[in-house]
């Protein structure tokens, strides 16, 4: 008996596809390729095919599928999508469609899944081999519906049992093999709807490995933010550092300045002293020669004390016309010694007028001063010569100035008490302009000081900032690595995403495999 063939119409395949698939289906059905998949409908109006196998990797085989499975009119016939790419997540998402295809697969193709997979699935008709035709039973010669015994008796139990045992037992197999389908369709129904549960829950775990990865990538996108607002704060840091940096240079720069003028001025106050302690050294030298000239004076006096008692008569005598040359002396000693009070005036008047003008001027300040000093070693100078011409007019006038020599000899040593009370007052001012120069000193060294406590606070703050500075940068590197770190997270969630996406399709694969098993 002659074996039907089954019409198969192959749309939108490759021509490498075509071939192979030819080679399997050729021995038992008639192959009907057209390139183009928009054309399979019409083909299917047309021919009327049993199978149509469609490209699983294009949107267009996808769409035919949909209408071959819900469009009542094209016959429904099996629907068989095969992808050429291999197995995809389209592919995947279209399997748990309801209008799913019969039977989906891959390249490359064997004889074992076209008998086991497909052949299955087409009606009786095309089962291979087909079913013999039951031989009638030799024993059973039938009955004759022409004749009239036929209407009047039926036939004995001898004539109908073979054929009624026969009939049973082939109800009876045909009930067991309906158990045996009914009972292996439940266990595929059971076994698709575990598939599918695990296929939801296979897509539950993509849906939160997705919403996983999108918070990773909103992590991402926050850290870069944050990174950014480091690297800007990082930024108006540096330049804030930059300023203060200019400006502490200049700061110090005028630090610098002031106290190289302190310096200078420190060094101006030492030649000062040092002209001080000359000026003292010479009037010291001139004290001792006053000394020498004091005593030479009182050698002097012993000796005319010792011509006193021959002179004392005519000291008498010429009392009377020395009272009026000592009046007159003594008038001149007053006048001297208004002189060298105006002269101690003067020069406090100088030294209050040097306390208030010091900070602005002590070059005059020491002008004044050395001019105070010189006028009053001029006066005492003028004074003692003043002293020596009178003692040298006694001496030559001595046998004349007996009588009042006792009185001059007095105010002689008066005077020289006065001077020596003058040169006295004259040291103790040079000494407290010595003191009020080491205290101009002690200031100044003082204001040095306090100008090297600002330069080291300076530097102090210029390190601070440089340790802030560091701080952002080291704020920034963290940044930067918590930015690495979270790419990396997200390349390890990729990573993951995809590991889980290769089980999840081999559990899918598996899972069919068992379906179609």
């Amino acid at each position: 008996m002659t074996q039907p063939q089954h019409t198969i119409v192959v749309a939108g395949l490759k021509p490498s596809t075509v071939g192979p698939l030819r080679s399997l289906l050729q021995s038992w059905a008639t192959l009907e390729v057209t390139g183009q998949v928009r054309n399979t409908i019409d083909r299917v109006k047309r021919c009327r095919p049993s199978v149509v196998i469609l490209p699983a990797d294009r949107g267009a085989g996808l769409a035919a599928c949909d209408r071959l499975r819900t469009d009542d009119a094209l016959g429904k016939p099996l629907v068989w999508l095969l992808s050429e790419d291999g197995l995809t997540a389209r592919v995947a998402a279209h399997w748990l469609r309801p209008s799913r295809a019969h039977v989906y697969s891959v390249l490359p193709l064997t004889p074992h899944f076209v008998e086991s997979e497909l052949r299955p699935l087409l009606p009786d008709l095309l089962e291979r081999p087909m079913q013999a035709e039951v031989e009638p039973d030799p024993s059973y010669n039938g009955i004759d519906l022409d004749t009239d015994e036929a209407s009047e008796d039926p036939p004995s139990w001898q004539q109908v049992q073979p054929a009624s045992s026969r009939l049973r037992t082939r109800l009876e197999n045909a009930r067991r093999s309906l158990q045996m389908a009914e009972q292996a369709k439940s266990e595929a129904e059971e076994k698709l709807t575990r598939t599918r549960e695990a296929l939801a829950t296979a897509h539950t775990d993509l849906t939160k490995h997705h919403e996983s990865l999108r918070r990773a990538k909103d992590l991402g996108q926050r850290d870069r933010r944050r990174v950014e607002e480091l690297e800007d704060a990082l930024d108006e840091t540096t330049r804030s550092a930059t300023e203060h940096r200019t400006r502490s240079k200049a700061e110090l720069e005028r630090l610098r300045k002031a106290l190289e003028a302190t310096r200078q001025e420190l060094h101006a106050a030492k030649d000062q002293i040092e002209t001080l302690e000359q000026q003292h050294r010479s009037a010291s030298l001139k004290s001792s020669k006053a000394d020498t000239e004091r005593q030479h004076l009182a050698e002097r006096l012993e000796e005319l004390r010792k011509r006193e008692s021959n002179l004392r008569q005519s000291l008498q005598v010429m009392r009377t016309a020395t009272e009026s040359e000592g009046q007159r002396r003594q008038g001149e000693l007053e006048r001297l010694r208004t002189e060298l009070e105006s002269a101690r005036a003067q020069i406090a008047l100088m030294e209050e007028e040097t306390r208030s003008q010091r900070a602005r001027d002590e070059s005059e300040l020491q002008a004044r001063i050395d001019a105070a000093h010189s006028i009053a070693k001029a006066k005492i100078d003028a004074a003692q010569q003043t002293a020596k011409a009178k003692i040298d007019a006694i001496q030559k006038d001595y046998t004349t100035l007996v009588a009042g020599m006792e009185e001059d000899q007095e105010k002689m040593l008066l005077q020289t008490s006065q001077l020596e009370k003058a040169l006295e007052s004259s040291r103790t001012e040079l000494t407290r302009l010595r003191e009020a120069a080491d205290l101009d000193r002690e200031n100044r060294a003082v204001r040095e000081e306090q100008l090297t406590r600002e330069v080291k606070a300076l530097q102090d703050k210029l390190s601070t900032i440089r340790q802030e500075s560091t701080s952002h940068l080291d704020a920034l590197t963290k940044a930067r690595q918590a930015r690495a770190d979270t790419h990396t997270e997200f390349q390890s969630a990729q990573t993951t995403w995809a590991v889980e996406r290769a089980r999840l399709l081999s559990e899918r694969e598996e899972a069919m495999d068992q379906l179609r098993t």
